[in-house]
């Protein structure tokens, strides 16, 4: 299971383009990308505008009515995904 993290923020490498079904974040430096759904787009935004996982798991409890130690599982393990492909850093 994933490291839980505090704060984390979008790499400035990192560009997003939204698709008709989610969206794509690339890394300018490398050329990896990593695909999001709909959910993911929302999340990239939450971490774009500067919110920690706290706020964001806040944010999702609120927005999808669910636990919040599954929506904390489930974040960190989008953020470590993330985090593989240099798209955020700590």
């Amino acid at each position: 299971m994933p490291e839980p993290t505090n704060s984390v923020s979008v790499s400035p490498t990192a560009v997003f383009r939204p698709l008709d079904d989610g969206g794509v974040v690339l890394d300018a430096e490398t050329g990896a990308y990593f695909e999001l759904n709909s959910t993911g787009c929302q999340l990239w935004e939450q971490l774009r505008q500067g919110n920690d996982p706290d706020q964001i798991t806040e944010w999702m409890v609120r927005q999808y009515d669910i636990d919040p130690s599954i929506a904390r599982s489930d974040l960190d393990d989008f953020i470590g995904e993330l985090r593989k492909r240099h798209l955020i850093q700590d």
